[in-house]
């Protein structure tokens, strides 16, 4: 934050509003090649990795059987997206 604001909400605001082109750019392109469904099942099957440190047995088997159900999940979503492409 440079001397020349003041106030602390305009000197996060302007950096925002002068960038505010490229930042919709990597969001746009982003949604448009579906990078935010990856990170999302990134992140929960990441998150789910943490849970087993302190999961108990029965515990572990249902976080087991979520992370099959999100794998297939991206399996469905390649082939039906694939068989668009065609």
């Amino acid at each position: 934050m440079g001397e020349w604001a003041e106030n602390g909400l305009v000197g996060l605001v302007t950096p925002t509003l002068i960038l505010g082109v490229p930042l919709f750019d990597i969001a746009f392109v982003g949604t448009v090649r579906v990078v935010f469904l990856i990170f999302s099942i990134s992140t929960t099957l990441g998150l789910s990795a943490m849970l087993l440190e302190h999961a108990t047995p029965p515990q572990a088997v249902l976080i087991l059987l979520q992370a099959i159900c999100v794998l297939m999940l991206i399996a469905v979503l390649e082939t039906v997206g694939r068989g668009r492409g065609r």
